[in-house]
């Protein structure tokens, strides 16, 4: 029986099937709303009540336009990375492919936000403003905490990530995994490498 997500055997599943490109963009659609769900708790426990519409209106946007743009950059590095035009794949095959990594995201997301939702509960009751949480934020035991476990979680999604890339890229273009893993290493050094110093 063919395996029903890559998640364990991303050349099985990905060689037994035709049509993975709507799973794969339903994978990285239903990471980016549980990520804008997700921070929209977070903005709403944290800051003044007046200032989060705004705020999760602006974070729903910049997730889906950076997201959109994150899935086609790993794409076109899994995709021409592995060959490009001389394999048996596509840049169609690599976006479907690349959508399936951030399933590893939404597995770990579960007690990501589990023990989150906990340390939000130890917070204070008083609302801050942007300003002065990105003032404070080392001084928040709380929150320093779960940067931290969010830090460890998302390392862990990283190298699965590179693990499904590596041979769904393999499978999908017809190359060997020791030329996909790369490509696929690359971008999960570029992901943690956001993850730590982006903004």
């Amino acid at each position: 029986m063919p395996p029903r997500t890559p998640l364990f055997d991303p050349a099985g599943f990905f060689g037994t099937r035709s049509e993975t490109l709507k799973q794969g963009l339903g994978v990285f659609a239903a990471y980016t709303l549980l990520e804008v769900a997700w921070l929209s708790v977070v903005i709403w426990q944290l800051f003044i009540p007046d200032n989060t519409p705004a705020m999760t209106l602006n974070l729903l946007l910049t997730s889906a336009t950076l997201g959109s743009i994150a899935l086609l950059v790993v794409a076109a590095s899994m995709h021409f990375g592995s060959g490009g035009a001389n394999t048996n794949g596509s840049l169609t095959d690599a976006v479907a492919v690349a959508g399936w990594a951030y399933a590893p995201n939404i597995v770990v997301f579960v007690p990501t936000i589990l023990y989150g939702w906990r340390q939000l509960q130890q917070l204070p009751s008083t609302t801050f403003t942007p300003e002065e949480l990105a003032a404070d934020i080392a001084a928040v035991p709380a929150l320093s905490e779960l940067a931290a476990v969010r830090l460890l979680m998302t390392f862990i999604a990283i190298l699965w990530s590179i693990y499904l890339l590596t041979y769904g890229i393999s499978r999908t273009h017809a190359v060997l995994p020791k030329i996909t893993v790369v490509p696929a290493f690359f971008v999960g050094i570029g992901s943690f490498v956001l993850l730590v110093f982006g903004p």
